[in-house]
């Protein structure tokens, strides 16, 4: 076994329009529904949330599944407010009429554990967002999707690492909680690497979970990055976080260094 290496670190609506779209090269007035609005009471919870979807114009409705599965003409209608008990990802999609279905929308949504993560150390975020207070990281609170937001750290340096303690409890995993706005060089981060560790400072388990390249986005979009490892009894975390190494060839930025935002680290 691996004993942790302790360094000391500075803590550091819908309504549904039509839109035009093209076909490959030919221009086809091609009828598209657009994407669906949600409302969602609280990304993170401890019993319960709520999503409300906008309905769409008739004959259109918006349909759902959960468990990241995509909608079919046969998913449920998002006609009301959706209850819901337990972590789980869904998608919606506007369809109906003789229109052509939307683009998707996913939301993810988690339950928080009962125990508490305090931060031990951490990396320094860059400047300017060095002076938010870093306690953010686990005030079980999510931030706006404006970055600006306070509670947003933000990272353009190599490596980002966080060391997090909690009373030695079963654990299968950590979730990340990062932003994505390509638009202002905030891309998710490559690579996850979490080393488990108990109260005498032996390590109990890695894991390590490396994301896909980043493809083109646009707007703002919340990630929920999670390392799983088989369940094990854990007092403390070593997370590291690695960015990509450079913004991809087709963004206006290529080459330069992109941004990480995290609000969040929480315990699954």
């Amino acid at each position: 076994m691996k004993r942790l290496l302790l360094v000391s670190v500075p803590l550091l609506v819908l309504s549904a329009c039509i839109t035009k779209k093209k076909i490959g090269i030919v221009q086809a007035d091609s009828d598209q529904l657009s994407q669906p609005v949600i409302k969602v009471a609280a990304y993170f919870f401890e019993e319960e949330t709520e999503i409300n979807v906008n309905k769409a114009q008739s004959p259109a409705v918006v349909r759902y599944e959960s468990g990241g599965t995509s909608p079919t003409p046969e998913s449920p209608v998002a006609d009301g407010p959706i209850k819901i008990k337990e972590s789980t990802t869904l998608r919606f999609q506007s369809m109906g009429g003789d229109f052509l279905p939307s683009r998707e929308v996913t939301i993810e949504v988690l339950k928080l554990r009962p125990e508490r993560v305090m931060l031990s150390a951490a990396s320094l975020a860059s400047p300017p967002y060095a002076n938010v207070p870093q306690a953010a990281l686990t005030d079980r609170q999510k931030a706006s999707k404006d970055f600006r937001n306070a509670n947003w750290l933000g990272y353009q340096k190599k490596p980002v690492a966080f060391l997090l303690s909690f009373p030695e409890v079963r654990v299968n995993g950590v979730t990340l909680s990062v932003l994505e706005d390509q638009g202002s060089w905030i891309f998710a981060p490559s690579t996850l690497k979490a080393a488990f560790y108990n109260t005498a400072g032996l390590e109990v388990g890695m894991a390590t979970k490396r994301y896909l390249p980043e493809v083109q986005k646009s707007g703002s979009h919340y990630r929920f990055l999670t390392v799983i490892t088989p369940q094990l009894r854990a007092a403390s975390i070593k997370l590291e976080v690695e960015n990509l190494s450079a913004i991809p060839g087709w963004h206006q930025g290529a080459g330069s260094p992109p941004w990480v935002f995290v609000d969040e680290v929480l315990l699954r």
